[in-house]
């Protein structure tokens, strides 16, 4: 039982991992061929919805999602390598 359940949070960092290696590679490679730099999808805000400003500094926190083709390839890498590990 045990195991099922770290298995997702593993599957999960797997597939940050590929799809952050995937991003920064498809922004590296992007010169070489644009489509791999292209955004494909982007969610969230550029200034997060919850700030916090006590006047002597402030905070500001948000979330968001870019995806550009490198980082759809590193996904789906990071999905096939957990799943290549686990068999």
């Amino acid at each position: 039982m045990h195991g099922r359940k770290s298995s997702g949070w593993i599957a999960l960092i797997y597939v940050l991992i590929g799809g952050l290696v995937g991003s920064l590679l498809g922004h590296f490679l992007a010169p070489l061929w644009p489509p791999l730099g292209h955004s494909y999808f982007e969610l969230g805000t550029s200034r997060g919805p919850w700030t916090l400003n006590l006047g002597v500094f402030g905070l500001d926190l948000g979330i968001w999602l870019d995806l550009n083709l490198g980082g759809i390839i590193g996904l789906l890498g990071g999905l096939w390598w957990f799943q290549r590990r686990k068999a």
